[in-house]
């Protein structure tokens, strides 16, 4: 699925994507089945950008 035909190429594409998500904060979501789903997602938003 990747679109580099190389092996390097593939490799070098594989180590940004590794460096892209160590600098970017992660925030793992579970969701209920009601609209608080909504509620979770705007709190952790806010609380990334604040």
């Amino acid at each position: 699925l990747l679109p580099e035909d190389s092996a390097a190429g593939r490799g070098g594409l594989l180590a940004a994507a590794g460096r892209l998500l160590s600098e970017v904060p992660t925030a793992r979501l579970v969701f209920a089945r009601d609209a608080s789903a909504a509620e979770v997602v705007r709190g952790v938003l806010e609380a990334g950008n604040g």
